[in-house]
């Protein structure tokens, strides 16, 4: 943390003010964006910005773009360690293809990537600008998913051929889906949106329009937990 506390730098914001900081303050912002979502306009949006003096020169960028992938995830490990932040909840990393349909009436298709399942809810993630931008014309997203295998997954210690695991959820049966509104989704960018155009969405169990699927899952990472415990 001394190295980030020790190499400063200056925003010019829209007003023409010139605010002096640290990158410290820049992992601490993100930091606290991770934990509650706060702060995302000042991570996002673009600022002039100076590695060199309150008077330039400036370059135009986004304060997440000056954060390292190493030195976040070894300023987290520390913070943990520290117990600045909460180690995170079991999380089960995935990349399964889902289709989804948006807009007004869902009248558009997608396909986009389950890539963490966790206690709480279901991360995708998506490259796709047009569903980014016209999402929010229609109230209602639908995500086409098969739960159906979950439980023979759990019930053979979690083992499957690499081609089962791959698609296991992955179905065009137009009638196995979950529902949830457009406006419960969570949205956001990775600190590396700005390189490779990914974009987050998160649905809490608790606003998915189906008992079923949510219980699905949970059963699973119960499962999945009482497993990892006795290994």
């Amino acid at each position: 943390t001394d190295y980030l506390k020790n190499i400063k730098l200056w925003m010019r914001t829209e007003e023409e003010s010139v605010i002096s900081m640290t990158l410290f303050d820049i992992y601490c912002t993100f930091e606290r964006y991770l934990k509650d979502s706060n702060g995302e306009d000042y991570l996002f949006n673009s600022y002039d910005i100076s590695f060199v003096g309150s008077l330039g020169p400036f370059q135009t960028m986004s304060a997440v773009e000056c954060i390292n992938e190493d030195l976040l995830n070894r300023f987290l490990f520390y913070r943990i360690l520290k117990n600045k932040i909460p180690s995170r909840a079991l999380r089960l990393r995935t990349n399964q293809n889902i289709m989804a349909t948006f807009g007004h009436g869902n009248k558009f298709k997608t396909e986009l990537k389950l890539v963490q399942v966790t206690d709480t809810g279901l991360l995708f993630k998506t490259k796709d600008d047009f569903m980014i931008n016209n999402m929010s014309s229609g109230d209602y997203l639908k995500f086409f998913m098969k739960t159906d295998h979950l439980a023979s997954l759990t019930k053979n210690n979690f083992k499957m051929s690499e081609g089962e695991i791959d698609q296991i959820l992955y179905t065009r049966d137009e009638l196995k889906y979950f529902q949830i509104e457009e406006e419960k989704i969570v949205k956001s960018l990775s600190f590396q949106s700005a390189i490779n155009n990914d974009f987050y969405l998160f649905c809490r169990y608790q606003h998915i329009l189906d008992d079923a699927i949510p219980k699905h899952f949970d059963i699973l990472m119960s499962e999945l937990k009482t497993f990892l415990q006795a290994s």
